[in-house]
């Protein structure tokens, strides 16, 4: 059975169009279920001396939105990709979320928790500390890769291509038609990431680590790790 993709944000708008200084400001998706992503007020391009552009946040306003669409359901597997730089670790910060305000119950979030310092998982209320702070070097682009097993109640993490945990959550939730969002969550805290964020991807098939560790050897070259 082949692989499908449900979006897949690397087509030309992660590069300098011919006769262009920038790209739009929207994250454009490659995939043929035109999951777009609409960029807030504070979230711009920023172009890499590879040549590729990264999203900037400011971490004030900034945020993306992909919406609610069928095929960002968490129906049994998915895979979430990203290259993510951060300014500082002063805080909580989101890097991806799968958002449904009442309950909270079923908040999806990933990100760096400032009060665990931690690559952190949440499930609702539950969060879970994956790995310690430190192996993130701040100061350089690293590659995070989620992946979630429905079926097994597990969620992987990946960093630079290198399996870090296996998390076991026994009460995983599959919250259906509640907002994507990047770079921050809904609700009265939304915890904004200050940072940088490229070539995102999100899968309805799992990651296992050859696609990992290829994926990482891959694409390291645009950011000079």
């Amino acid at each position: 059975m082949s692989k499908a993709s449900n979006i897949v944000f690397q087509g030309e708008k992660f590069w300098s169009p011919p006769g262009s200084t920038s790209p739009a400001l929207e994250l454009s998706d490659s995939s043929r279920y035109n999951n777009n992503g609409v960029f807030t007020a504070g979230t711009t391009w920023s172009q890499l001396p590879s040549d590729l552009f990264a999203i900037s946040f400011d971490g004030v306003t900034s945020q993306i939105t992909l919406g609610t669409g069928a095929s960002l359901y968490l129906n049994t597997q998915q895979t979430f990709k990203a290259w993510v730089k951060f300014n500082n670790f002063a805080n909580n910060y989101v890097v991806f979320n799968k958002d449904l305000n009442t309950p909270t119950t079923a908040d999806i979030t990933i990100g760096y928790g400032q009060t665990l310092d931690a690559v952190y998982l949440g499930i609702g209320a539950n969060t879970v500390g994956i790995l310690g702070g430190s192996a993130l070097l701040s100061t350089r682009w690293n590659q995070w890769i989620h992946v979630w097993n429905i079926a097994t109640s597990t969620i992987e993490f990946y960093l630079n291509g290198v399996v870090m945990t296996l998390v076991n959550i026994v009460d995983i939730l599959n919250p259906v038609g509640n907002t994507v969002m990047l770079g921050a969550r809904g609700g009265a805290t939304p915890r904004r990431l200050p940072g940088y964020m490229a070539l995102p991807e999100i899968h309805n098939y799992l990651f296992n680590s050859d696609d990992a560790g290829k994926s990482y050897e891959s694409e390291r070259r645009w950011f000079n790790v």
